[in-house]
């Protein structure tokens, strides 16, 4: 059966972007408020489609720019430098 996710575009978009909600809290909530239930997955690929995305910047101390928490310091140095990891 089809989802209609465009009926829910804003208030999933004022939820997770707007309101900082995580995926699975925009999951229950929808799904208590519409019945609408879709995967994780499912979200991740919509708002993908969508070209929504949470912007995860990193934490500026002093003039130092520092990783945020659970990011690993060679990923955060690649990413200063603009390269990839090595896969």
């Amino acid at each position: 059966m089809a989802k209609d996710w465009e009926r829910y575009k804003t208030e999933i978009k004022t939820l997770y972007i707007t309101n900082g909600k995580s995926l699975d809290d925009v999951r229950r909530i929808l799904k208590g408020r519409h019945n609408f239930d879709a995967s994780i997955r499912a979200f991740r690929m919509k708002l993908e489609d969508w070209g929504m995305k949470k912007n995860k910047v990193p934490v500026v101390v002093g003039n130092q720019t520092r990783p945020r928490p659970g990011r690993s310091l060679l990923t955060a140095n690649l990413w200063r430098q603009n390269l990839t990891p090595p896969l």
